[in-house]
């Protein structure tokens, strides 16, 4: 799930927190890999939906508070 993008003013940065629903360490090491291999395809498409002149670089970072959440409910 994505939590959260935060872009910079000039549209070059941006950063893009997501959020897995296993607790295990594994599981988000596997799904950070497969969003480094993707980046390329995804940024291609941003950039012809978008239809912006340059498509941000950006990062992925792991938020583990939609986790955190959910087993405090339980």
């Amino acid at each position: 799930t994505i939590t959260g993008v935060e872009v910079t003013g000039d549209l070059q940065h941006a950063t893009i927190y997501y959020s897995t629903l296993s607790n295990l360490a594994s599981d988000a090491e596997k799904t950070q890999i497969g969003l480094d291999k993707a980046t390329g395809l995804i940024r291609r498409e941003l950039g012809q939906r978008l239809r912006i002149y340059v498509t941000p670089e950006w990062q992925q970072l792991h938020h583990p508070d939609l986790q955190f959440l959910l087993q405090n409910l339980k």
